[in-house]
């Protein structure tokens, strides 16, 4: 047994898998873990997971959390080559945490990753205790948005960099690698379409998806910041302080994670999931909020109005997110109403005019 790679399923972190972990990264020396109540969560799309609570022995036995969150991803992502991925991700920001810089997530304590196998493990912190999650589709209150989006602004300023300092050719790699893999599964998205939506919403989200790559791209070759893009930011992907008075939600599931601009995950928190009468009413008050943490963080080099154009730029990238759903296996009421939700906000918020 080795706690090298993560494990082939998540049944198997036992307490014998746990001590050879404890025992290979010398986290807590003479600390044994005696036993493991695990509680299964239902499985998520690409991953498994599971609330584990520990039981320990040893003078050090403080020093091994005693609950713990366990995410072990078993299906290979293939975009993984030009993705960082999740482990990546939480070792920058542990790396922040110890510099002083914490960003709003959930401590991870261990993170392991088989990138022949397309597999990895993620241990963070159980916040239950503090924090609530929403069931899907449950909308967040007003006070939930807010936590979100302070959050958001905070993982933002946190990572702002400018794009001279950042290899431009990989991210064209990438972003050459999905359109390309949109535009072959476009024809068939749109016959799974068809019946589905009005053919103006289905024309348009064709026309977007095959156009919109060219205009993000020069966006990341601007001269605006960038910064680390959740890249999947909808208001289920938060877990929200039960305190009112904490300001900040705790981000998670950072498998979509890369340097990106802030309108992407602008779009997903607030306009791809949300019906439009919702959207209208808070999107200028949750703008101004995050702009504002923006700036009070030391971002600089963005106006209101290049973070206005970001959210709209952002929707007008989304409009491939519901045959992501569709390609994903996902039922059709779910990437249906999307590309309504999509195309009602495309054409609300005059999104063509960033496309120009």
């Amino acid at each position: 047994m080795t706690s090298t790679f993560p494990p082939a399923k998540i049944a198997d972190i036992d307490a014998g898998w746990l001590n050879a972990w404890l025992a290979s990264s010398g986290r807590a020396p003479g600390v044994q873990v005696v036993s493991v109540d695990r509680t299964d969560n239902p499985k998520w799309h690409v991953a498994d997971t599971a609330f584990l609570s520990l039981s320990c022995e040893g003078d050090n036995a403080d020093a091994v959390p005693q609950r713990l969150f366990a995410k072990l991803r078993t299906v290979p992502d293939p975009f993984a080559p030009h993705f960082p991925g999740e482990v990546t991700f939480y070792g920058w920001a542990g790396r922040c945490a110890k510099a002083g810089r914490r960003v709003p997530v959930p401590a991870c304590h261990l993170s392991l990753n088989d990138r022949r196998a397309g597999t990895s493990l993620i241990f963070l912190d159980d916040l239950r205790a503090s924090h609530d999650t929403l069931a899907w589709g449950e909308d967040p209150n007003n006070r939930q948005c807010l936590q979100a989006v302070r959050a958001l602004a905070a993982i933002h300023a946190t990572s702002w960099v400018q794009p001279a300092t950042i290899d431009t050719a990989v991210v064209r790699a990438r972003e050459e690698l999905v359109h390309d893999y949109v535009c072959n599964k476009l024809p068939s998205f749109l016959d799974a379409l068809d019946g589905h939506v009005a053919e103006d919403v289905a024309d348009a989200l064709a026309d977007v998806c095959r156009a919109a790559h060219a205009h993000k791209v020069n966006r990341f070759t601007s001269t605006l910041p960038l910064c680390a893009a959740h890249g999947d930011a909808h208001a289920w992907n938060f877990l929200y302080p039960k305190d009112a008075d904490v300001r900040l939600a705790a981000a998670i599931d950072f498998e979509s994670w890369h340097v990106g601009f802030p309108g992407t995950d602008f779009a997903a928190y607030m306009a791809l999931f949300w019906d439009a009468d919702r959207r209208d009413r808070l999107q200028i008050g949750l703008l101004n909020a995050y702009f504002a943490d923006l700036r009070a963080r030391g971002a600089t080099g963005y106006g209101w109005r290049d973070a206005w154009n970001d959210y709209r730029l952002g929707i007008a990238c989304a409009a491939s997110l519901a045959l992501f759903q569709w390609d994903a296996g996902h039922d059709p009421s779910l990437w249906t109403a999307t590309a309504k939700r999509w195309h009602s906000a495309f054409e609300d918020l005059n999104c063509t005019d960033v496309l120009t």
